[in-house]
């Protein structure tokens, strides 16, 4: 009954019990709070364990015990080779916990392929499991406006923990940080889709909910891309042509006008976050001097640190060369051709080609408005920013499950 009774078979509850555990896990901050090596490992252990236990005994194809080792086995090398690498030279001046907490996150980012290979997904009661994650997010939503009222910018710090007491302090009241602001980002197109669908006041007050959040985190891009991916969404699903041509013109308005809604944004926000009006009057000048200064300047300047690395040896990157340039680190597509080259591209079209074999996880409706909007966001973010985080890995995990719990998108095998 309830939330484990996903599927009616005993391999489906054990796989939907991983699954369940695994969701907490993510989007529960406290829990990356306690110890790596005593409480986080035997977590995702458990999960691993109940995962593997449910392999083979739900799907068409029969999607063995060897079968999803042998693709994990894959996945890990290529994680090793292309992201791993890519911070090794940090961990020269990592305590021995850190170095292995950050390897243990690495071993966290294939979790989500483990759970598409077993094939269980399809026998997910969507509408069940869509609850639940938007209740765990709430939980954190709600804990974390909490915090920003107590302390001040604690999302900004987690972001870059510069003393591990606070960041203690914070985890351990359930204020998320930068993986789980922009996992609301990303989830923002799918939730307005479920109030598309069902008209659902609660859905809705938890669209506010969410927004709420990421204005308080004062993270400056997730609030934009927040806004930018709840209009590409509308404007997508949009069935009228008269509503279709209203925010393209409402688009055209806000671009003329950008240069006043920053000014208007810089201004309103001088009292209630310093930080956010900062980064707002940065953004102001930039797009009227064409000049970027303090932290937006430094971004910029991490930006081409990565792409140098890529121009500096576009077959290979720094993965193979005699003279590396250090990457940026801040944007995970840039640091990733930086790092690896057109190598890397080869070989990361190559395992999504592996994958897309065995497993039904990216035969979603790619016609879908709603999905269209979510991989505008991730590419975004992937862009701008990075996925090194619990929170985002996981997104990519549940999208499939996401986009649409009322039919089957993802076909059976």
């Amino acid at each position: 009954m309830g939330l484990f009774s996903f599927s009616k078979t005993a391999a489906g509850r054990t796989f939907s019990l991983s699954l369940a555990i695994f969701t907490v896990y993510s989007l529960t901050t406290v829990l990356r709070g306690l110890s790596v090596i005593g409480i986080q490992m035997p977590i995702i252990i458990v999960c691993f364990i109940l995962l593997l236990s449910s392999c083979g005994s739900n799907n068409k194809r029969g999607n063995s015990l060897s079968r999803v080792l042998t693709v994990a086995f894959i996945f890990v090398v290529f994680d090793f080779v292309f992201f791993y690498t890519q911070a090794a030279a940090a961990f020269q001046s990592m305590s021995l916990q850190n170095a292995i907490g950050f390897n243990y996150s690495v071993f966290v980012s294939f979790f989500p392929v483990l759970y598409v290979v077993s094939g269980n997904l399809e026998y997910i009661d969507r509408r069940k499991f869509i609850n639940f994650v938007y209740l765990i997010a709430a939980v954190t939503a709600i804990t974390t406006i909490g915090g920003t009222f107590i302390y001040e910018s604690p999302c900004r710090e987690l972001a870059t923990p510069d003393n591990v007491e606070i960041d203690r302090l914070y985890k351990s009241q359930n204020i998320g940080g930068y993986g789980f602001i922009y996992f609301l980002v990303l989830i923002t197109p799918i939730l307005i889709r479920d109030i598309f669908h069902n008209r659902s006041v609660l859905k809705i007050a938890l669209l506010l909910v969410f927004g709420i959040c990421i204005l308080r985190s004062e993270y400056t891009t997730a609030l934009l891309l927040y806004i930018v991916g709840a209009s590409i969404t509308f404007l997508l699903s949009a069935k009228s042509k008269i509503i279709k041509l209203v925010a393209v013109v409402a688009i055209i308005i806000f671009i003329g006008s950008l240069q006043d809604i920053l000014n208007f944004a810089s201004t309103s926000l001088s009292d209630t976050s310093y930080m956010m009006s900062k980064r707002f009057e940065m953004m102001t000048d930039y797009n009227q001097y064409g000049e970027a200064d303090d932290d937006l300047g430094i971004r910029i300047m991490l930006y081409m640190q990565s792409l140098k690395a890529f121009l500096n040896n576009p077959a290979f990157g720094n993965l193979i060369s005699f003279s590396p340039i250090p990457l940026g680190g801040h944007s995970l597509l840039l640091d990733f051709i930086g790092h690896s080259g057109l190598l890397g591209i080869v070989s990361l079209f190559t395992l999504i080609r592996f994958l897309r074999r065995r497993t039904p996880f990216y035969r979603i409706n790619l016609k879908d408005p709603f999905i269209k909007a979510t991989m505008i966001v991730a590419l975004i973010i992937a862009l701008i920013n990075t996925f090194m985080s619990p929170e985002l890995y996981y997104a990519i995990l549940i999208m499939p499950l996401l986009a649409d719990y009322s039919s089957r998108v993802i076909r059976a095998y």
